[in-house]
């Protein structure tokens, strides 16, 4: 083989190892939350409490909280606009919003009567499922391409955060303060 080719070669070999680490090392990152992730989503909820004028609805305004962590992480990296960089940006939002919605369901065990609880937990459980089948059903309806991760990482969180509201919803039913 001339030289030429083999030299081009392995330019490109070097470039596609040197990219290949790169998109690597910035989407380590992409799946835990990072600081100030929560503070973002925080920010959004407090714009959107300063407009309510003292009749708020939180299902159609904390809804559009939703996917401002994942917005900002594809931003972060030309990595992160990959459809892996993308599913991961949405799992790393879908993180925060899964530890909120835990830390309500637990302070909602602590607060609601035994029965009323009771009910709770198999609305729970129930949800729980039906979350894993309507994403399990979006992934394999694309089940020939790799923007199935996508939807599936987006329905995620989508679902994620409208059952975080559903218990924040709750917990101002008892007055009890979501901080």
């Amino acid at each position: 083989m001339p030289a030429e080719p083999i030299r081009y070669l392995t330019a490109m070999a070097l470039g596609l190892a040197l990219c290949t680490a790169a998109t690597a090392q910035d989407l380590e990152t992409g799946d835990q939350i990072r600081p100030g992730d929560g503070e973002r989503i925080e920010a959004c909820f407090r714009k959107i409490e300063a407009s309510w004028d003292g009749n708020p609805d939180l299902h159609l305004t904390y809804y559009n909280c939703i996917g401002t962590v994942s917005e900002a992480c594809q931003q972060e990296s030309m990595a992160n606009q990959s459809t892996q960089g993308m599913s991961n940006c949405a799992y790393r939002e879908t993180l925060w919003w899964d530890r909120k919605l835990n830390d309500y369901y637990k302070t909602l065990q602590q607060n609601l009567e035994p029965a009323q609880f009771e009910l709770l937990r198999d609305a729970q459980r129930k949800w729980i499922d039906w979350r894993d089948a309507s994403c399990g059903f979006e992934y394999g309806f694309w089940e020939e391409g790799t923007i199935r991760s996508i939807f599936y990482s987006s329905c995620q969180l989508q679902m994620t955060a409208q059952r975080m509201i559903d218990l924040q919803t709750i917990l101002g039913w008892l007055d009890i303060g979501t901080n």
